[in-house]
């Protein structure tokens, strides 16, 4: 192991070990379950963090506590990531590259990274322009510093880079897990059942990982063509039922079962300002309607299976078409995204921010110019099938 990463670690552990009354009970003891996994009683103990003696590492541990629940561990990262360049002196870069994506993308499907990654942003005050390797060394505040290390894993893994020339200028780039998961969104909203291994696939275009994944996207295609006047002949829609809710935080959202082989997928979409034209709606697989849901029929083809729909924070049913929007077609939550899908340091940045619009945009389906682009739902889908 490196100086660097014995350093960068022992600096992590002594943060979360310790912080705020030198050594008190409390502390201790949240510093004991951190080290030995006990995320939630430190979750339950830490509270909302109004009694806490330093909010912000009050804060650091709450973040830590929920990406520990989440497998997601800073330190550990660090090796994983300093270990592709260290042991991997034969990969040609982009396989380094992919390698650094595939440890990034298949960690942060677990619902606790994102609560964790909430909990880091506020002890930065939402800063996230003191994550890079240009500032980091000149942020005074210790909590800050491991904060950004949690948040911006290119920073963590140019601290960790032996091999950097010293004399090559420092990153500027402040990249965010935050804009990543924002990526992951997008494409659950299509596939509902996608899981960590089906991330990493589309990402690096590895078409023998997609068979299933290929099913899940003809699932969610075909509904969006359920309520044409003239579906596919190719889509096996087993059932359409329209307005299934009653709740009017629900309306208009309609339900497809799509039978793909032998599996059946149950989808709802809802249709856009576009007269005729659906987006899939974003849902929460593991939560069944329940009665506290009135919907106007609680069966489907026979089978409890609606979905609950999944709110955004202003309690608005989110969309395909509605995370598209606020992130693909965000100009900068768009180049963290190709930051991170491509970490090649001899490719420029607004190369790989080119490559991931072609990625996007080949079969059609974006309006604009580069840097300038509005990516549709249709580009969406033909991505997660490139």
């Amino acid at each position: 192991m490196s100086k660097k990463i014995i350093t960068t670690s022992l600096a992590l552990l002594v943060l979360l070990s310790g912080c705020g009354d030198n050594g008190a009970e409390k502390e201790f003891r949240i510093s004991q379950n951190l080290d030995k996994g006990n995320y939630q009683e430190v979750i339950n103990e830490l509270g909302d963090c109004s009694s806490a003696s330093s909010k912000s590492d009050c804060l650091l541990q709450l973040g830590s506590a929920y990406f520990g629940k989440a497998g997601f561990d800073t330190i550990s990262l660090g090796q994983e990531l300093a270990g592709i360049e260290n042991d991997g002196k034969n990969l040609s870069d982009d396989d380094k590259s992919k390698k650094f994506t595939s440890i990034i993308f298949s960690k942060i499907l677990n619902k606790n990274t994102e609560i964790g990654l909430e909990y880091f942003s506020q002890v930065l005050g939402n800063k996230k322009s003191y994550c890079s390797e240009a500032k980091y060394n000149s942020i005074n505040d210790e909590a800050k510093k491991s904060a950004c290390l949690s948040i911006n894993p290119i920073l963590l893994k140019d601290l960790l880079d032996d091999d950097k020339n010293n004399n090559k200028p420092k990153d500027t780039r402040t990249v965010s897990l935050q804009d990543v998961i924002k990526f992951k969104n997008v494409i659950q909203d299509a596939i509902p059942e996608l899981t960590s291994d089906d991330l990493v696939a589309i990402v690096n275009g590895d078409s023998s990982s997609k068979v299933l994944l290929n099913k899940k996207l003809d699932a969610t295609k075909c509904a969006l063509k359920a309520f044409d006047t003239t579906p596919p002949t190719s889509c096996n829609i087993l059932s359409t039922k329209m307005n299934i809710f009653t709740n009017s935080k629900y309306t208009g959202i309609h339900s497809v079962i799509v039978k793909v082989d032998e599996t059946k997928y149950y989808r709802e979409v809802k249709e856009t300002t576009t007269p005729g034209k659906y987006t899939s709606i974003t849902l929460d697989i593991s939560k069944i309607v329940d009665s506290s849901v009135k919907t106007n029929t609680n069966k489907v083809d026979g089978e409890d299976n609606f979905y609950m729909p999944v709110l955004s924070k202003d309690g608005i049913v989110s969309t395909l078409s509605g995370s598209i929007e606020s992130t693909l077609n965000n100009k900068e939550s768009f180049k963290s995204i190709a930051l991170l899908v491509n970490t090649d340091d001899k490719v420029d940045d607004s190369t790989k921010v080119k490559k991931l619009e072609d990625d996007f945009c080949k079969n059609g389906g974006c309006t604009g110019t580069s840097g300038n682009l509005e990516i549709s739902q249709e580009a969406v889908l033909a991505y997660i099938n490139k």
